[in-house]
């Protein structure tokens, strides 16, 4: 009798911890598929954003099939494993909520923009095409004369002088350090050509700070002449300055 009675306590003994694992198992999963419904992406929201388009900024957070859990995108992000677009410095993700996320977004800064196509295109120091737009921007040097045939945002400004991008950080610089406000900014190739009431200064390329150094006190002197102030030669080892009274560089329309 009492051997039988130990065979039906382990039998019992076993199925009680059968059950154990059943229910445990069930737990698990229930938790899983809530955490899977409650950290579900519903809404992503991008501030900060001037250039880039959002929905640009939410396909390169949502680029993998895992990337539709809250949980994953701010695990990813903290590991700096997206990949945003190439005109995005950086970005800063928080969760809302289980279900939302918000991305603040720190653009790379425009240097200058030009018109191609009916469309302002906005680039920064490298070349690199951060947005378009069809209203002229106030915010930074509009150069005229820049031209291309193809022009892709997060993609590089396809011009032969990669150091005109450089020329125009440093005259936009320039301009503010010395207070000159030219009326117009243009480029050939690397060289830039401003126009200032009715002087034309041409500047050509490199030493853009020194060029405009001089411009303010040369314009005191030209009060009431019209020409072409010539600075393209002027640095500190040659220092030459030309002026021709009455003549103007011809442009492409002439």
């Amino acid at each position: 009798m009492g051997k039988k009675r130990k065979k039906k306590e382990r039998k019992t003994g076993g199925g009680h911890t059968l059950y154990a694992i059943v229910v445990l198992l069930l737990a698990i999963a229930i938790f899983v598929m809530s955490m899977l419904l409650l950290f579900h992406v519903q809404t992503i929201q991008i501030r900060g954003n001037k250039y880039v388009e959002s929905s640009t900024v939410a396909k390169s957070i949502q680029s993998d099939k895992y990337a539709t859990n809250t949980l994953y995108i701010m695990v990813k992000n903290a590991l700096g494993k997206i990949k945003y677009p190439q005109s995005v410095e950086s970005a800063k993700i928080r969760m809302k909520a289980p279900w939302s996320i918000q991305v603040t977004v720190k653009e790379k800064e425009a240097i200058g923009c030009t018109l191609i196509q009916n469309e302002y295109i906005l680039f920064d120091q490298d070349g690199l095409v951060l947005g378009k737009t069809t209203v002229k921007p106030e915010d930074v040097l509009y150069v005229e004369g820049m031209q291309a045939d193809k022009v892709k945002v997060n993609k590089e400004f396809p011009v032969k002088e990669k150091r005109i991008f450089r020329n125009i950080v440093d005259a936009s610089e320039s301009f503010e350090q010395y207070s000159v406000t030219p009326d117009r900014v243009l480029c050939d190739g690397a060289n830039l050509t401003v126009y200032i009431g009715d002087i034309c200064v041409t500047l050509g390329s490199g030493d853009m700070e020194l060029k405009i150094s001089q411009i303010p006190d040369i314009l005191t002197k030209l009060e009431g002449k019209k020409g072409t102030l010539d600075l393209r030669y002027y640095n500190e080892l040659t220092e030459i300055i030309s002026f021709k009274e009455g003549e103007f560089p011809k442009t492409e329309e002439e």
